[in-house]
């Protein structure tokens, strides 16, 4: 957040806020709190689940950094640029809602075709 911050030259909190909101509105809170309840049996299934943490918040940083290069921090002008994104993410966590994330592959689905939606 604070690398953000200085490179687009606005208040932390700001930045604070876009994460925020764009974790409660783009579903990226729901597919972590899904990844924090995975089981980690093994030493290779707790690193995988590590890595799906940390592809999520890279994820989260390249959403809230186009948010702020195309629409100047504006989440609602991001949405209007994208007007196709509220529809497809809906349908995408209707698909992803039915079966949960139960495992790593899922997880890593997930995050990917979450990724294609958020990031045109």
């Amino acid at each position: 957040m604070v690398d953000l911050a200085h490179r687009h030259d606005r208040d932390v909190l700001d930045i604070a806020g876009i994460y925020t909101r764009a974790s409660d509105e783009f579903y990226i809170g729901w597919v972590e709190r899904q990844i924090r309840l995975l089981p980690g049996a093994t030493a290779f299934d707790r690193l995988a689940i590590e890595s799906l943490r940390d592809d999520l918040q890279l994820m989260r940083r390249d959403v809230v950094s186009a948010i702020l290069e195309q629409s100047s921090g504006s989440m609602d002008g991001y949405i209007e640029m994208h007007d196709r994104v509220v529809p497809r993410l809906e349908r995408w966590h209707a698909w992803i809602g039915r079966d949960g994330i139960l495992d790593v592959s899922a997880g890593l689905i997930a995050i990917r075709r979450l990724r294609q939606i958020l990031i045109p």
